[in-house]
């Protein structure tokens, strides 16, 4: 009975590692994503310089 509780944990624990693994490849994926609307709003004209720069701050504050 021991052994399959011990079984299960390790079990559930790479699971765990498994699932924290792919966040953190989701949050890099997220993180680039961000970068490049960041980037693509600095190259807009339709506001003024501060109000761009306020933008992109923004967005890039969002990145985890």
């Amino acid at each position: 009975m021991r052994d399959q509780i011990m079984a299960q944990v390790q079990a559930l624990e790479q699971q765990m590692a498994d699932v924290q693994q792919r966040l953190a490849e989701i949050n890099g994926c997220r993180n680039d994503t961000l970068e490049e609307v960041a980037q693509a709003i600095e190259r807009m004209h339709c506001f003024g310089q501060d109000t761009i720069a306020s933008f992109a701050i923004y967005i890039r504050e969002m990145k985890r």
